[in-house]
Formats: structure tokens, C-alpha cells, sequence
């Protein structure tokens, strides 16, 4: 019997659509647009001759930030007791496999197999939906704090450092540990709600 599989998930996959974002003269700062794979696309037009520019890496932001570790640290505990949870059922229907000496015996066991592959696929559902669910949280609220220093600053554009092949310090700014300290102010902590209900069930 192959052994069970928890993913493990991390803010290190994030992958926010946070890759530009470009000041409006009326609205504010607004996202750049989106491709349709929902991913950001590069900045639609170039900024105007004497816009204030800075970047920032969103990486590092949704990595070092305590709300981005605040989910990395619940999600390493919620993946170490599904492991051993899981393992622990699994040795059992080992051994049980092992003792079988009656094709009713040998049914049990398939039936205990059958059940442990679903216990695990729910398992593995529910901790995706809310590694989901807490990283769309964390991308808003960087969303909020980028715009904030957009607004404070100045900034026509905050360009993801990603997206940048060369920068000059003086005169593109990073951003990226004012972003932190602001995210630490406003939500130093993000739940892994592990409650959802799969879809699929009544």
C-alpha cells in the first residue's frame, strides 16, 4: 500500500496578482491589469516623464511579514498532525494486512484502505482551501498597504522587483520593509481556517 501524501504548502508559493500597481490621477492606485490566467500583466501604458517610481518585493513581503509566517507556522502544525494522524491508521491497516489469515479478513482491510483514501483526500482538500483562503486574505492586505504608501509617498508606480532588470536606488526606491512594517501593523496574524466544508459533501 503507498503511503499517504499531505502537501505542504507555504507562503513561499504565493503567487499574488500584486505584480503592478499604477497611481490614477483620480482614482488612486489601482492594479495593473490582469492576463487571463489572472496573473497581473505588465504596466498597460509607461509612466509619464517625471512620475515618482518605486518597487518592491511581494515575495519578501508575504514571506517576512507575521502575517505571512503566522500562516506558514499554522500550516506546518496542521501538516504534522494529518501526517501522524494519518500514519497512525495507516500502520494499523498494515498490520492488519500482515495478520490476515481469512478472505474476510483480507476484506476489512481493503475496506479500512478504501476509507483511509478518502480520510486523506479530504485531508488534503481542506488544508489547500485554507492555505487559500488565509494567502487571499494576505494578498488584500498587501494590496491595502502598498496602495497606502502609493498615496503617502507619492508613487506613480510600485513595480514588483521581479519585474525590474535594473533599478537606480536614488531614484526608484524599495519599499519592501516599509511594506512589512506597515502589514505588521495592521495584521500581524492571518488564521488558517480549517473549517470549510468540501463542496462534495451533503
Amino acid at each position: 500500500m503507498k503511503l499517504f501524501r499531505v502537501f505542504r504548502f507555504s507562503v513561499l508559493c504565493f503567487l499574488g496578482a500584486l505584480q503592478v500597481f499604477e497611481a490614477g490621477a483620480e482614482e488612486g492606485v489601482s492594479v495593473g491589469a490582469k492576463s487571463e490566467s489572472g496573473v497581473a500583466s505588465s504596466a498597460t501604458s509607461l509612466p509619464a516623464v517625471g512620475s515618482k517610481l518605486a518597487i518592491i518585493s511581494l515575495k519578501d513581503v508575504a514571506k517576512n511579514s507575521k502575517a505571512g509566517r503566522s500562516i506558514d507556522d499554522q500550516l506546518e502544525e496542521i501538516n504534522n498532525k494529518s501526517k501522524e494522524d494519518l500514519l497512525g491508521l495507516e500502520n494499523s491497516i498494515k498490520k492488519m494486512d500482515s495478520d490476515a489469515k481469512t478472505s474476510s479478513d483480507e476484506r476489512k482491510v481493503d475496506d479500512l484502505q478504501a476509507i483511509l483514501y478518502d480520510m486523506t483526500k479530504k485531508k488534503r482538500y481542506e488544508i489547500q482551501s485554507a492555505f487559500r483562503s488565509a494567502i487571499g486574505v494576505l494578498e488584500e492586505e498587501i494590496h491595502k498597504v502598498v496602495k497606502e504608501i502609493a498615496n503617502d509617498k507619492g508613487y506613480s508606480l510600485i513595480i514588483s522587483s521581479d519585474a525590474v532588470f535594473y533599478s537606480n536606488s536614488s531614484e526608484c526606491p524599495d519599499v519592501t520593509e516599509e511594506a512589512i512594517r506597515r502589514l505588521d501593523d495592521r495584521i500581524p496574524m492571518i488564521k488558517v481556517d480549517m473549517s470549510k466544508k468540501n463542496p462534495t459533501e451533503g
